[in-house]
């Protein structure tokens, strides 16, 4: 099992399954967190980032973990920790590549137990949904263009996909509502993956697509570990707090 960074999901039947939830009742010692993903394309002076293009970007999301920070405790044993971790079970499958990811998913409120988390830890697993057959029996499928040739990757492996805070910093929810946002950038993929070695990828069956999985028919197999490798470069987490906001409207006030 593969260890790595990343997250999210959204609607079908256009771009996204998500699985049936009530709605979460406030409850005491814990906080409200919003959920979010958005994928970035910046800008890039590196012209080889131009010779591809990811199309489609599919994830199937079996369970998110939050972690708890190592040095933190249950002081007033509460019982909502069995383990270190407070788990939000899917499956839940995402195009990364959406209009709907680009713009900004919003995917719900939760609670989450009172308490320090250094980290998210995101499982992916194979999809069981036959509604979307291309990831039917697959845990990542992505399509696009390498040098005007289309290629397909697929996965067919459970993976863990670990989002750290930046700076060292950590989610600590103590009751205040939590905007937690997942972001994926397109360019640093691409980039990462080209630093794998991507452009070395053939046609080598002469169908008129780079074919890249494990045991593909072009040789490639070589590469597949080298794009689920890049995802993590791809990935970062970020969270505002009610306080924080307050924070910089007083510090924009002050300047």
């Amino acid at each position: 099992m593969r260890k790595l960074i990343f997250l999210f999901l959204a609607f079908i039947p256009v771009f996204f399954i998500t699985s049936c939830k009530d709605e979460p009742v406030l409850e005491k010692n814990k906080s409200a967190v919003q959920l979010g993903i958005r994928t970035f394309n910046e800008p890039t002076a590196d012209k080889a980032v131009f010779a591809i293009e990811i199309e489609k970007f599919l994830l199937n999301i079996d369970k998110i973990e939050f972690e708890l920070d190592d040095d933190w405790d249950d002081p007033e044993g509460w019982g909502y920790f069995d383990d270190d971790e407070i788990t939000i079970y899917g499956p839940f499958l995402v195009d990364l590549m959406s209009p709907a990811a680009f713009n900004g998913l919003n995917l719900g409120n939760i609670f989450i137990p009172n308490a320090v988390y250094d980290e998210i830890e995101v499982d992916i697993d194979i999809s069981k949904n036959q509604s979307v057959p291309e990831m039917y029996n697959k845990s990542v499928y992505i399509t696009g263009i390498i040098n005007q040739i289309p290629f397909i990757f697929w996965y067919d492996d459970d993976l863990d996909f670990e989002i750290e805070f930046d700076d060292g910093r950590y989610l600590e929810l103590n009751g205040e509502s939590v905007q937690l946002m997942i972001e994926f950038y397109v360019p640093r993929l691409i980039n990462s993956m080209i630093d794998g070695g991507i452009f070395n990828a053939v046609d080598g069956n002469g169908n008129g697509i780079i074919e890249i999985w494990e045991g593909d028919p072009d040789g490639n197999s070589d590469l597949a570990d080298e794009i689920i490798d890049a995802i993590e470069d791809a990935l970062d987490v970020e969270f505002d707090d009610d306080d924080d906001d307050d924070d910089d409207d007083d510090d924009d006030d002050d300047d």
